[in-house]
């Protein structure tokens, strides 16, 4: 029970953060192209225009950095599912190999050998949501609702 609990979690997540780049973020990032080859562009246009413009009141780190944040808690949410019995060296392993690929893309943009924009706000965020994301794991590890 607990395991489904937390995919649906990780699942939310990540719905989230692709909405927030859907809806909000600018048509120039390759994920519109992508749409576009796929023929998705007026389904993703109408979306976009049902939606309206990205909330005032929100800090634009939301906008920005908060998707990242929420894929890397989500990529370490699924990886301590798939070892929720047994997280020792092949979990630790699997996690540091995603881990080195979230922020390492990062570093990409910062030495212009990945395209994007290299952003302190990203790396910071997505060091929070790994440090949730493990912490989460280690709290909830082999733990069941106990049956009534």
């Amino acid at each position: 029970m607990i395991r489904t609990i937390k995919l649906v979690l990780a699942l939310i997540s990540l719905l989230i953060g692709s909405l927030i780049y859907i809806l909000w973020r600018p048509e120039t990032l390759i994920i519109f192209a992508w749409f576009d080859n796929i023929g998705a562009t007026n389904i993703i246009t109408s979306l976009r225009k049902t939606i309206g413009v990205f909330p005032p009141f929100l800090p634009l780190w939301m906008l920005y950095s908060f998707p990242n944040a929420l894929w890397v808690f989500t990529g370490i949410f699924i990886l301590g599912c798939i070892w929720e019995k047994n997280l020792a060296r092949g979990s630790v392993f699997w996690i540091g190999v995603f881990l080195l690929i979230a922020f390492g893309s990062e570093i990409g943009q910062f030495l212009r050998i990945v395209p994007g924009v290299f952003c302190w706000g990203d790396m910071t965020t997505m060091g929070i949501a790994a440090l949730v994301g493990i912490f989460a794991i280690m709290k909830t590890k082999n733990r069941e609702i106990p049956h009534a």
